[in-house]
C-alpha cells in the first residue's frame, strides 16, 4: 500500500526521483509485488494533484536569478559577462516554467504517466458502503488512523485494506502521514494499528515512511 502523500511528492518541490516509480513498475511487472489501491486513495491523488503543483510552481516561478550590482562593479569586465549569463538563465527559467505548465495542463508529466500505469496495474480495493460505515464508526470512536477533523479518508483506506488484502498475506505499508506512525518512533507503525492488523489478518505489516526506503 502506497499512501496518497507518497504519490503527491512527485508533484512537489522535494521528493524522490521519478526513477523510484519506474523501479516500482518493474517490481510489479516481474510479479514481485502487488499494489493494493483503495478507490478512496485514487480520488485523493487526483483531487490534490493540482494544489501540489500550484504550490510548487509558485515557488519555482518566484525563484528566478536576481543580482543587484553596486554601481562600481560596472567597471569590471565580469560585470557584462554576469549580466549576460543572468539574462540567459532568466530566459531558460521562463521557458522551463512555460513548458512545464503546458505538460501540467495536458497531464503529460512523467509522473502522470507512471502513476497512471501503476494505478492500472494495481489491485483495486473497493470502498463500498460497508467499508465507509466501518470507517465512520472508527472515526467516531477515536481509533487511529486519522486526525480529529471532519473527514475520515485515512480511516476509509485502512478499513478497505483490512477488507481487501487476503488474510495471511504480509503488507508493506508506505506513508509519510503521522496518523499512521508511532508517537514514540516515527519510523514505526502505530501500536494500535500494528496489533489490529496482526490480530485480524494473521500476517505481518511492515512500515516505511518513504518509497525509496522500501
Amino acid at each position: 500500500f502506497i499512501d496518497a502523500n507518497i504519490f503527491l511528492t512527485f508533484y512537489h518541490l522535494s521528493g524522490p526521483d521519478i526513477e523510484e516509480l519506474e523501479k516500482l513498475l518493474a517490481l510489479i511487472d516481474t510479479n514481485k509485488v502487488n499494489i493494493y489501491l483503495p478507490a478512496q486513495l485514487r480520488m485523493e491523488v487526483e483531487r490534490n494533484r493540482s494544489a501540489k503543483i500550484v504550490d510548487a510552481m509558485k515557488e519555482f516561478k518566484n525563484s528566478g536569478v536576481k543580482i543587484k550590482f553596486p554601481v562600481f562593479c560596472k567597471q569590471y569586465p565580469e560585470y557584462e559577462k554576469l549580466k549576460k549569463l543572468t539574462r540567459e538563465v532568466s530566459e531558460l527559467h521562463n521557458a522551463l516554467y512555460a513548458k512545464s505548465m503546458d505538460d501540467v495542463s495536458s497531464f503529460a508529466l512523467m509522473a502522470d504517466g507512471l502513476i497512471a500505469k501503476l494505478f492500472e496495474k494495481a489491485k483495486l480495493v473497493d470502498t463500498d458502503s460497508a467499508v465507509v460505515k466501518r470507517a465512520h464508526e472508527r472515526f467516531r470512536s477515536g481509533n487511529p488512523p486519522g486526525k480529529k477533523k471532519d473527514t475520515f479518508g485515512d480511516e476509509i483506506n485502512w478499513e478497505a485494506l483490512l477488507a481487501g488484502v487476503p488474510d495471511g498475506q504480509d503488507l508493506y505499508f508506505i506513508s509519510a502521514d503521522s496518523d499512521y506512525s508511532n508517537s514514540l518512533d516515527e519510523n514505526q507503525l502505530n501500536d494500535f494499528l500494528l496489533r489490529e492488523w496482526e490480530g485480524r489478518k494473521s500476517s505481518k505489516i511492515r512500515y516505511y515512511r518513504f518509497l525509496q526506503d522500501f
